[in-house]
């Protein structure tokens, strides 16, 4: 019997042999490391926006209740802050100091004052278009709304790069300030 089992293991190893041969090992892993740190960025983005949310009126929390931020983040999801997320995280991941740990941890905390700057920008457009009910708003987003938030974002985000200040949610509170219908620093 033992003879019959060498014979059959034989067989067997032969056959795996075979396929591994055929078989053609694609490695995803960095695919899916992206796309957790997109989720990351993402989930950031909420988590500020409730912190800029929470000094707000009961009233005006009442404007970002979870459904209607859910759907806050869908619309800007579908606008184009998934690119941007993914357009953010090439430019740290093509610099030369993606290999230092200190300094990508840098480059990352640049990353989240940007986003804090996004979520302020995003919280107080909604706030400026109270009077427009929620599905209006949400048009507005997809309609353009969020790609004029981009804009003025990368404006203010080379402003503070040029007076050499760093993006963090207390710095943000103190250049950029809001009036009825537009932002200025």
């Amino acid at each position: 019997m033992s003879k019959k089992k060498n014979v059959i293991d034989s067989k067997e190893e032969s056959r795996k042999e075979k396929v591994d041969e055929n078989v053609q090992i694609i490695d995803v892993s960095n695919f899916f490391n992206y796309q957790r740190a997109i989720n990351s960025l993402i989930d950031y983005l909420n988590l500020s926006i409730d912190d800029m949310i929470a000094g707000f009126t009961r009233s005006d929390q009442e404007k970002f209740s979870t459904p209607n931020k859910k759907l806050i983040l869908n619309a800007i999801l579908e606008s184009g802050f998934y690119d941007f997320t993914k357009y953010k995280l090439s430019v740290i991941s093509e610099s030369k100091e993606f290999s230092d740990e200190k300094k990508f941890l840098e480059m990352m905390e640049r990353v989240q004052g940007e986003i804090d700057l996004l979520a302020y920008l995003l919280v107080y457009s909604r706030m400026s278009h109270r009077n427009l009910n929620f599905d209006l708003f949400l048009s507005l987003l997809k309609g353009g709304l969020f790609v004029d938030i981009l804009q003025t974002h990368e404006k203010i985000v080379k402003d503070m790069q040029n007076r050499a200040q760093a993006l963090n949610k207390d710095n943000i509170k103190e250049n950029v300030k809001v009036t009825d219908s537009s932002f200025y620093i």
